[in-house]
């Protein structure tokens, strides 16, 4: 893209050049790898009423992955579900 590829991306983001990203677990997995566990099979439900309720309620997300984020100079304001 202009911006550049997936890791040109994130780091402007770190750098604070860029104000807001929207990228995919499988990109932010070289800096945040826990994120990549929403990338494995069967691991997210099926249904879509389960896969918004986890989105919207997982734990995971809410409170264990913005701090992941922050390490990195990120701040995380949502995860939602890519497709299969």
């Amino acid at each position: 893209g202009t911006l550049g590829e997936s890791v040109d991306v994130m780091e402007q983001a770190q750098a604070g050049l860029l104000q807001f990203v929207d990228q995919s677990p499988g990109f932010t997995g070289s800096l945040i790898p826990e994120a990549q566990v929403f990338l494995m099979p069967y691991v997210i439900p099926e249904q879509q009423s389960e896969i918004n309720y986890f989105f919207k309620n997982s734990k995971v997300i809410h409170e264990h992955f913005p701090k992941l984020y922050a390490d990195k100079g990120l701040e995380l304001l949502s995860m939602f579900p890519e497709g299969r």
